[in-house]
C-alpha cells in the first residue's frame, strides 16, 4: 500500500514474512487523539500470547514500562536536556556518570550499600541518625551525635600501619604504639611506657 505522491509512505508484508512500515520523507507521526487513552506497544510474552511491552499514558502523561528495558554495553541512558546525567555499562564497568552543572544528590531517608549479592553491608545511612562503615559486614566507624565510634575495633592506624592508636574497654587502657611495638600507655592510674 503505497501513500504520497512520491510514494512516501509504504505498508507492506513482504517475502520474508515480515509486516513493514516504511516511511521516506519527513517524520513518521502516530497520535492517539482520544482523550487519556494510550498508545500500547505489545508483543509476544514468551509463552504463546501477548502482552503490553511499554504504553504511552495519556491520562498520567507518561511513558510506562511493563517490561525491562536492556541498554547495551557502550549505550547510555541520558537525563537532562544535555544529558547531564549518564548511566551506563562500558562492557567492564558500570557507571553514574554526572557531566552537568550542580551537584549530584541522593536523596533518601534511609541509605544503604549493599555487596552485589545483597549479603553483605558496605556503607549505611539513617535520616537524623548514624553514618556507618563497614569491614566484611562488621560495622567499624559509625557517626553519633557526640561525634564517632568505633563499635568493635579497638584500633586506629595510620599510614603504614605501624603508627596505632589502641583502646582497651576491658582493660581500661589507652596505648600509643609508634612503631608498630608497644609505645606509651594511658591508664586511669597514670602513664606508663612500654608494657608497664
Amino acid at each position: 500500500a503505497i501513500f504520497g505522491a512520491g510514494s512516501d509512505l509504504q505498508i507492506e508484508h513482504n517475502s520474508a514474512g515480515d509486516s513493514v512500515i516504511n516511511n521516506l520523507t519527513g517524520d513518521l507521526y502516530i497520535s492517539n487523539k482520544a482523550d487519556d487513552k494510550d498508545i500500547i506497544f505489545r508483543s509476544d510474552d514468551g509463552s504463546g500470547s501477548y502482552t503490553p511491552y511499554f504504553f504511552l499514558d495519556g491520562s498520567q502523561s507518561n511513558t510506562n514500562f511493563q517490561k525491562d528495558a536492556i541498554w547495551v554495553d557502550g549505550k547510555k541512558a541520558l537525563f537532562g536536556g544535555s544529558g547531564d546525567l549518564q548511566i551506563y555499562h562500558d562492557g567492564s564497568n558500570s557507571y553514574i556518570s554526572d557531566t552537568g552543572t550542580g551537584f549530584l544528590k541522593i536523596l533518601a531517608s534511609n541509605f544503604v550499600i549493599r555487596n552485589a549479592a545483597d549479603t553483605e553491608s558496605m556503607m549505611d545511612g539513617d535520616q537524623n541518625g548514624a553514618v556507618s562503615l563497614y569491614y566484611d559486614n562488621s560495622k567499624k566507624f559509625e557517626t553519633t551525635s557526640g561525634g564517632i565510634l568505633l563499635p568493635t575495633a579497638n584500633e586506629l592506624a595510620f599510614g603504614d600501619n605501624n603508627t596505632r592508636i589502641i583502646g582497651s574497654s576491658g582493660n581500661d587502657y589507652l596505648r600509643f604504639d609508634p612503631d608498630g611495638s608497644e609505645g606509651m600507655r594511658l591508664t586511669a592510674t597514670g602513664l606508663g611506657i612500654g608494657t608497664t
